[in-house]
């Protein structure tokens, strides 16, 4: 009986001497990222020396959460928005780090997105256009689409103030101008006849489609504008958006030839 008990003490001993092996380098299974808004992707971890036996507390970051993010759980990245961010790993005390550098990239350029310089004059808009002009006049300034997807460009004036801007884009491209937006803006709500998305604090836009005219309208709108016609409560800026979008200056529109 006292036999086995030293011998069980030796083994006690022995594991207690056990050397323990920690961590010297952690590496990421990626260093380079390219996906689309709605992807994820997976990264695993690996540690130098392999035999590790003391595993570190590490802390997951994103540089831009609104590019995509990163569960520290599960070590998935997901896609957000297009732009690009930095996806971190680091160990509580700041001695081990990697790094892996994500872009969110498009789907396809349906048309260059208007500029939309809020109260700028006619002069000054036009200044940083470079489309080909179609038509103007003191209220409205249409330009031609840069591709066969988006038919035009429209500028809407009021007192010598820009006050809204609408890209019409060709019926055909439904899938792709809704994804052009979720892409790149953040999605609010559905209504009646619009989507919402919020593009900054500023500006807001508003996806239609025009029976009329029979293509897609990504009405561009600054916040400013809307409380100019109503108060800052989302049901009275949604009335705004919608009188702007359905009753203001589209006379201009169905001069565009088809």
């Amino acid at each position: 009986m006292k036999k086995l008990f030293r011998f069980a003490l030796l083994l006690v001993l022995l594991w207690s001497c056990e050397k323990k092996v920690e961590v010297d380098e952690i590496d990421l299974n990626y260093h380079r990222i390219f996906m689309h808004y709605d992807d994820t992707e997976k990264l695993t971890i690996s540690y130098t020396p392999s035999d590790v036996t003391i595993s570190p507390d590490l802390v997951w970051r994103s540089s831009d959460n609104e590019v995509a993010t990163i569960n520290s759980e599960t070590k998935t990245i997901e896609g957000n928005k297009i732009g690009t961010t930095i996806i971190s790993v680091n160990s509580i005390d700041g001695l081990l780090s990697d790094e892996c550098k994500v872009t969110v990239f498009s789907y396809g350029e349906l048309y260059r997105a208007p500029y939309c310089t809020f109260d700028a004059s006619i002069y000054n808009t036009k200044a940083l256009e470079s489309r080909k002009i179609h038509k103007h006049d003191e209220n409205y300034l249409i330009y031609r689409g840069a591709n066969f997807k988006g038919t035009a460009i429209v500028y809407q004036f009021y007192k010598e103030k820009l006050m809204s801007c609408i890209a019409m884009v060709n019926s055909k491209y439904e899938n792709l101008v809704a994804t052009y937006l979720h892409e790149r803006y953040d999605y609010l709500e559905t209504h009646d006849i619009y989507h919402l998305f919020k593009i900054s604090n500023h500006t807001l836009a508003v996806l239609s489609y025009s029976n009329t005219y029979q293509c897609y309208l990504v009405t561009y709108v600054g916040t400013e504008t809307a409380n100019y016609l109503a108060s800052e409560t989302i049901e009275q800026i949604k009335f705004s958006i919608k009188y702007l979008n359905l009753y203001n200056g589209y006379e201009a529109l169905l001069e565009i030839p088809k």
